[in-house]
């Protein structure tokens, strides 16, 4: 059963962080190899060679178009990913086309979703403990790999972020009956 609420504040203030800290160093530690990467298979594509990631005059049409649009009209696809698109143009921003920065959000993203797992984890057990062991799996499984090493692959961090932020925000409106929260967790999870 989840720990009650005095149980949680009981808990001195440093050791709250202490776990979730050592998760995202854990984590990024395991893939900072990565960093070192360069740009693979559809990267060079949709980053290097898309001017609409290149510009913030094409936000509006990153909204309205598919992923490959830019490539031209009888480039037909079904893959709508505005937020990916709005991601790409804000790395671009900063990063440009070298791989490193681009490299090291993806490897942050992969962190963000293990902290997220560790909290929902932590919200549905209860234990501090069992919740950074559910996070840490989570952090070193073999299935995550292709989304933190390849810049694209992000897409599936993503998904995650909003998914399980969506979760523990709902959890959190549920416990503490707060509106604010629960239309938070609505409009993450739309």
């Amino acid at each position: 059963a989840p720990r009650s609420d005095q149980a949680e504040d009981a808990t001195p203030r440093s050791f709250r962080w202490l776990l979730p800290s050592f998760i995202a160093a854990l984590t990024f530690l395991l893939y900072l190899g990565t960093l070192r990467f360069e740009f693979v298979y559809d990267d060079f594509m949709l980053i290097v060679a898309n001017p609409w990631v290149h510009s913030w005059q094409h936000l509006g049409t990153l909204f309205r178009t598919h992923m490959w649009a830019y490539a031209g009209p009888t480039y037909h696809a079904n893959y709508w990913r505005p937020v990916f698109m709005l991601w790409l143009l804000i790395n671009y921003t900063l990063f440009g086309p070298h791989p490193l920065g681009w490299h090291v959000m993806a490897v942050l993203a992969h962190v963000a979703v293990a902290l997220l797992v560790y909290g929902l984890a932590r919200r549905l057990i209860g234990d501090r403990i069992s919740a950074a062991v559910a996070g840490l799996i989570f952090a070193i499984h073999p299935a995550t790999i292709e989304d933190t090493a390849w810049v694209l692959g992000a897409t599936e961090s993503m998904v995650a972020i909003f998914l399980l932020a969506s979760l523990v925000l709902f959890l959190d409106a549920r416990q503490q009956r707060s509106r604010a929260k629960l239309v938070a967790s609505l409009a993450l999870y739309a």
